[in-house]
């Protein structure tokens, strides 16, 4: 082999390799973005639903607490 037909071959090799790698960036770079977007989604839905119960005076204080520390770690995922 000469060395411009190994040049060529590195080359095209090293733009395999690259595209490759934005190819899987940008799928993983989407799907966080969706799971945080859903999850933020869902602790607002929830927010909505224990303050509902809250107010009509279904929670102890206790629940409040457990509630508010599970929303809290879901929400930082």
């Amino acid at each position: 082999m000469t060395a411009a037909t190994i040049t060529v071959a590195v080359l095209l090799t090293t733009v395999g390799y690259t595209a490759i790698l934005a190819a899987v960036w940008g799928v993983y770079r989407f799907r966080t973005r969706d799971e945080r977007r859903r999850r933020r989604d869902l602790v607002r839905r929830l927010c909505e639903v224990f303050d509902a119960a809250d107010a009509r005076g279904e929670l102890t204080p206790q629940r409040r607490i457990e509630i508010a520390d599970g929303l809290r770690r879901l929400h930082r995922g």
